[in-house]
């Protein structure tokens, strides 16, 4: 991304790009303990998804570790999704999500994540 030349507040999107060290998350979700990695293929499933490995056990887990305490009502809701992926219910609001909760703007806020908003050219 540049910065727009007529106003600093738009970006021009260039191209793609990696970014070692942010392809799981880490900007946003904070960094995974040492003894965490990612992997990408379960042998069991013959399937590729990504997934957490914990070195020191060999446990596995399927949600980053600040993803797997929700708030207070919220829930795991998949009624209706057909194609696998997650839904989340707040039995407080009534609210159905298919965002992770953990993930809206005021829960990031709430966990110190600096966010910006600016406009894409």
């Amino acid at each position: 991304m540049r910065p727009s030349s007529v106003d600093q507040s738009q970006f021009q999107v260039l191209g793609e790009c990696y970014v070692q060290g942010l392809n799981d998350g880490e900007a946003i979700l904070g960094n995974l303990p040492s003894h965490r990695r990612v992997i990408r293929y379960d042998e069991n499933s013959d399937t590729w998804s990504d997934a957490l490995v914990d070195d020191r056990t060999g446990d596995v887990l399927t949600l980053h570790p600040a993803l797997r305490q929700m708030e207070e009502g919220w829930r795991i809701h998949n009624q209706g999704k057909l194609d696998g992926t997650q839904r989340y219910f707040n039995s407080n609001t009534g609210e159905i999500s298919d965002l992770h909760p953990n993930l809206s703007v005021d829960a990031l806020r709430k966990r110190g994540v600096e966010l910006r908003s600016f406009d894409l050219i």
